[in-house]
């Protein structure tokens, strides 16, 4: 009786005469054990926080291509050119964000947001349960976009919408350069 119970949905806790009482959220209500307060002082959250965008900054900065596939395959994955799409959606260039990747004004805001909002979450700025709206989106949304991103990088890679940006030659990838040159 002086302990807490661990019975599977049991909120009973010992109260100050050791009686099992029921827990601040009543009978059969379970406690959440995660808090909204992010863990860690305050200079830890905001290094983890901004540590993600240093790296992209420092990537862009130093020019440095990030692509995994277009590296091991020597093929351009599917989100190619979005970088730059986005660089000159900021400057107002929208032929320019076109040709380097047509679904930069959809694909960016999301990115953005999620970025963002994780950011603001670690910093203990914005509460992790606070509202979401992309956790409203309907999945069906989701499943166009991929189709979407995987129709415009296989109409690119065939020629169409003006090919891709970066042409693509497997020769020059690590997994050809690997297997092949003998």
């Amino acid at each position: 009786m002086g302990t807490q119970s661990t019975t599977a949905g049991s909120t009973a806790e010992p109260d100050d005469h050791g009686n099992e009482t029921p827990g601040p959220l009543g009978p059969g209500v379970a406690r959440s054990v995660t808090s909204a307060e992010p863990t860690g002082s305050r200079t830890q959250r905001v290094l983890f926080a901004l540590l993600p965008i240093a790296f992209l900054l420092s990537l862009l900065v130093f020019d440095i291509p990030i692509c995994p596939t277009k590296r091991l395959l020597g093929l351009p994955c599917p989100g190619c050119g979005l970088t730059r799409a986005t660089g000159a959606m900021i400057h107002l260039d929208l032929v320019t964000m076109w040709a380097m990747h047509p679904l930069a004004p959809i694909i960016t805001p999301l990115v953005g947001w999620m970025l963002g909002r994780n950011v603001l979450v670690s910093l203990g700025l914005l509460a992790r349960d606070s509202f979401d709206p992309i956790q409203k989106v309907p999945r069906f949304v989701w499943v166009l976009l991929v189709v979407a991103l995987l129709g415009v990088w296989f109409a690119r890679l065939a020629g169409f919408m003006g090919g891709h940006p970066d042409g693509f030659d497997y020769t020059t990838g690590w997994i050809f350069r690997i297997c092949c040159s003998g």
